[in-house]
């Protein structure tokens, strides 16, 4: 029994220990390359990334994010803000006599979280942004349009269209881009060696170099 219990402590020390180191490799900020990641609607109807064949109803959202860790002095966490630019390609619903082929309509901006974080072990972190705190920006003179099929519909049919997009597009992608901010939790498989670190979000994994 003595024995079993000495290993149980050092077992607990040692997760305890490798808790500690992840905390203190990930503080700092972090900066990856555009990476593409499929938002696909679960059950309840709310996007969440992943990994899967794309279809026509999902959102594709390319995005390069700067990660910051501030570490909160003699704890494993602190806090975290998420800065990143973003291109999102999402279907357009249309009601037209016209245009009957499907239409994707694809927009850029920046988006811009914040909140805590807390290491839970030697490659998770605990996530928690606060909703208050998520300012997403959407230019819409960065929209285009294209079908989402093959079609032989002439690109005229997109023009006539562009304005009546343009105004809601805004909103759409804002709202895409918050309900997806609000289902992170956490990051996963997080491996830091010297000055780069990889994680997952979901299913996409995204590579990280450590700026000055």
């Amino acid at each position: 029994m003595i024995i079993g219990a000495a290993l149980l402590s050092i077992a607990g020390l040692t997760s305890c220990d490798n808790t500690a180191r992840l905390a203190g490799n990930v503080e700092g900020t972090w900066h990856a390359p555009e990476t593409n990641m499929i938002l696909k609607k679960d059950h309840g109807g709310h996007y969440d990334s992943g990994a899967a064949g794309r279809h026509v109803n999902d959102r594709t959202l390319a995005c390069a994010p700067t990660i910051t860790f501030t570490r909160t002095q003699g704890t494993k966490g602190g806090d975290i803000t998420i800065v990143a630019n973003y291109t999102m390609t999402m279907p357009v619903a249309l009601t037209d006599t016209v245009l009957s082929a499907p239409v994707n309509a694809t927009v850029s901006g920046t988006a811009n979280a914040s909140g805590t974080w807390m290491a839970k072990d030697d490659d998770e972190i605990a996530v928690t942004l606060d909703a208050t705190r998520t300012d997403v920006t959407v230019d819409p003179s960065s929209l285009t349009l294209s079908y989402a099929t093959l079609t032989d519909s002439p690109a005229a049919g997109l023009e006539a269209i562009k304005a009546r997009v343009q105004a809601n597009v805004a909103s759409a992608v804002s709202q895409a881009i918050r309900q997806s901010t609000a289902r992170l939790h956490e990051f996963d498989d997080v491996k830091v060696a010297g000055s780069n670190m990889k994680l997952e979000i979901g299913k996409t994994k995204l590579m990280f170099t450590r700026q000055q």
